[in-house]
């Protein structure tokens, strides 16, 4: 009985395409009442490298962060160490991935809130 409702689970989150590419997000809307559109594009490389450029305006005034670091893929957990803080320090994102195909990926949050983000393949 485990088996079935295991495979049920595991055929509801289709995560079986390659992460390697550039993947690109955007969205427009509002948070907290001010007006905010943004851009986010990774490039996820073989060799466990990224780069994230966040593009985005807050009401009127545009705003540019880059990232780069390393990333990991255990399962469905993706795994973001950012090495380019202006401290010097690491910061770790963890995702889980949601939907994972040749053309989509779902990144979900990993404390219980339900956020999602959604990229497109654009390589």
């Amino acid at each position: 009985m485990f088996a079935i409702i295991g495979m049920a689970v595991s055929s509801c989150n289709k995560t079986d395409g390659n992460i390697v590419g550039v993947w690109k997000s955007s969205s427009d809307g509002e948070v907290v009442g001010i007006g905010m559109a943004s851009t986010i594009v990774y490039t996820i490389n073989k060799d466990n490298t990224y780069k994230k450029v966040t593009n985005f305006h807050i009401e009127d005034s545009p705003f540019v962060i880059k990232e780069t670091g390393k990333w990991n893929q255990a399962g469905n957990s993706l795994i973001f160490t950012d090495e380019t803080t202006e401290t010097g320090d690491t910061i770790t994102f963890h995702y889980q991935v949601v939907k994972l195909t040749d053309t989509e990926m779902i990144l979900g949050a990993t404390d219980n809130t339900g956020d999602e983000w959604r990229y497109e393949r654009v390589d």
